[in-house]
């Protein structure tokens, strides 16, 4: 077979390719070295949250490695996945806003002390609404600021019910509920797995997505219901 000979201007075109190829690749590790600073940053913001409360400890990262295993489970892709992980780790921000003195009452909270504890998810959209999200990204605040919806539109601060709750919202609720369950806190004592489980399974259709409930029931049932060996899917 012939092959022809390589020209002086096969070789212009050859390095012109070469020229877009190696801009693509740089532009490519850049674009991912920024990915991981910017997770990085996300992830102290949510530190910080936590750490002014020491009694809940590590609340954040523990829903937020629930939340991901959940969504895993329920096969959602790898572009919903890191949106249900950047929502969770999210989902507390507003926290910040919150007072000491309630934030850490050791103790049941007045009706005062409560009205404004149901402010974080608004405080949470709030903050989040000043910061630029990266394309795909850009209604994560609606998200993370949902997660105390519920199913029959009892849940708070816009009253959504059902489909109307983002899908991240419903799934990180029953992570956030399991965990919350399962943490021992001054005014109360950790309750075992199995029954946070239970407790979390007595409120499927009314105040948690079913479906979610039901991938967390199998993500507890790998992990020997231990979340905390779910850490290492978010990279923490």
């Amino acid at each position: 077979m012939f092959v022809g000979r390589f020209t002086s201007s096969d070789a212009r075109i050859a390095r012109t390719i070469a020229d877009y190829i190696g801009v693509a690749v740089e532009k490519s590790l850049l674009v991912g070295r920024l990915k991981s600073q910017s997770w990085s940053a996300i992830k102290m913001l949510a530190d910080v949250t936590d750490g002014r409360d020491p009694t809940t400890g590590d609340h954040t990262k523990l829903v937020t490695a629930i939340a991901v295993a959940i969504a895993r489970e329920m096969g959602l892709s790898q572009h919903m996945i890191e949106r249900v992980m950047l929502a969770a780790i999210l989902h507390d921000v507003g926290k910040i806003s919150i007072p000491d003195r309630v934030l850490r009452k050791k103790g049941p909270l007045n009706k005062r002390e409560w009205s404004m504890m149901r402010r974080h998810p608004t405080e949470t959209r709030n903050r989040l609404a000043r910061l630029e999200f990266a394309r795909g990204f850009e209604d994560i605040l609606f998200a993370a600021g949902a997660h105390h919806e519920k199913m029959d539109g009892s849940g708070y601060p816009d009253g959504l019910k059902g489909d109307e709750i983002p899908i991240e919202a419903r799934i990180i609720a029953p992570a956030d509920v399991y965990q919350a369950l399962t943490q021992e806190r001054p005014y109360k004592p950790a309750k075992p797995s199995a029954q946070a489980y239970g407790i979390c399974c007595e409120m499927e259709g009314t105040h948690l997505y079913p479906p979610a409930v039901a991938a967390l029931g199998a993500v507890l049932d790998r992990c020997g219901g231990d979340p905390t060996t779910l850490v290492e899917l978010i990279n923490w």
